[in-house]
């Protein structure tokens, strides 16, 4: 656990450098380098994707934002400015993925992208940035796990939000270290990782446009579900206790569906009559050759009309 990574002082100016925040800028950028990389190679215009990411990008810390102040709104009490303020707490992930992901289809419309196509080429990167940003969370201590009687349980030091919220709870002294805990936030962390690798191999399979970023979407939220069950819940949030499954069940039935829907074949085309191609005639058996019509093929209109038919017409209407 390191919270801060750097501090100096500039004239009369303390600067700290936090890592929650450091991390968090990383995985932003990391995560819209990454995207743009990967949207380019698939064929996607350079300057609308660059566009394209911005506009999601920001929503992501927005959007997380004000989900963790819809959920604890007594953090905010006479401090509503903490809303625009750009410190590294005081973020949701899930509310700033859910709103990137109502913003997604509109800047896609708005920049004539496709939304499918551009969503799959992202999801490895998301991976990636949930790792980083899970990285800071570590090393800030937040997003601790229950206390653990396993081996795997990590002790944060006296004075970390671990050890304040067991001395609360009359489990340690003040001074006192914390108890193990799940180590959820590394977790959090693989499950990530592992989602977006397996993404990028998804990827490249070729499958239906849009399935790579369902899947991705509905592994993790079933990872991220799991390993909710392991944190520590937050001390000033005021929602209902079924409110984040609900949430998570559905994402997940979302997800499914969707990745159904595109799956099904689309446009199929309506089965028809075709006309015998001469070269597979021409290998044809005798007896299939004479019921043919003496080995030959009937061609042209005329001969459609001498059985009674008429001649098979293609999509656009020719014979």
């Amino acid at each position: 656990m390191r919270p801060i990574l750097q501090e100096f002082d500039f004239g009369r100016l303390h600067i700290a450098i936090a890592s929650y925040a450091t991390m968090l800028a990383i995985a932003a950028l990391a995560t819209i380098a990454i995207s743009y990389v990967l949207c380019v190679r698939r064929g996607a215009s350079a300057k609308r994707t660059a566009g394209f990411l911005l506009l999601t990008g920001v929503t992501v810390p927005v959007g997380a934002r004000l989900l963790h102040f819809a959920l604890t709104p007594a953090a905010y009490d006479g401090h509503l400015g903490r809303l625009v303020a750009l410190s590294g707490s005081g973020f949701a992930l899930f509310g700033g993925l859910l709103l990137a992901a109502l913003v997604g289809p509109l800047a896609a419309h708005a920049l004539d992208l496709d939304l499918w196509g551009m969503a799959d080429a992202c999801a490895p990167a998301i991976g990636i940035g949930i790792a980083l940003t899970k990285v800071g969370c570590l090393m800030a201590g937040c997003c601790f796990g229950i206390v653990s009687n396993a081996s795997r349980g990590i002790v944060f030091p006296p004075g970390s939000p671990a050890a304040l919220w067991q001395f609360r709870m009359h489990l340690i002294g003040l001074r006192d270290p914390s108890l193990p805990v799940y180590p959820t936030q590394l977790y959090e962390m693989v499950a990530a990782l592992f989602c977006a690798a397996a993404a990028a191999w998804f990827l490249s399979r070729k499958p239906a446009e849009g399935t790579v970023f369902l899947a991705f979407v509905a592994t993790f939220t079933g990872f991220h579900w799991l390993i909710w069950t392991m944190r520590v819940p937050d001390a000033a949030s005021t929602a209902p206790g079924w409110l984040y499954p609900a949430l998570y069940v559905a994402t997940v039935a979302t997800c499914i569906v969707l990745a159904v829907a595109r799956r099904r074949p689309q446009n199929e085309p309506v089965h028809r009559a075709e006309r015998p191609d001469a070269n597979q005639v021409a290998l044809q058996a005798p007896e299939e050759q004479a019921r043919l019509g003496g080995g030959g093929v009937p061609q042209g209109p005329a001969a459609g009309e001498q059985h009674g038919r008429e001649p098979c017409r293609d999509e656009g209407g020719l014979a």
